[in-house]
């Protein structure tokens, strides 16, 4: 159970993670056009 949960929570705070970084690249590629 707890390692079940563990690689849950990795595997969402890598996709949070991810997502974030997107989103800033998009909003900076939106400033600089």
């Amino acid at each position: 159970m707890f390692v079940i949960e563990s690689w849950l929570y990795n595997v969402l705070h890598l996709v949070l993670t991810v997502g974030f970084l997107l989103y800033l690249y998009r909003l900076s590629e939106k400033l600089n056009d």
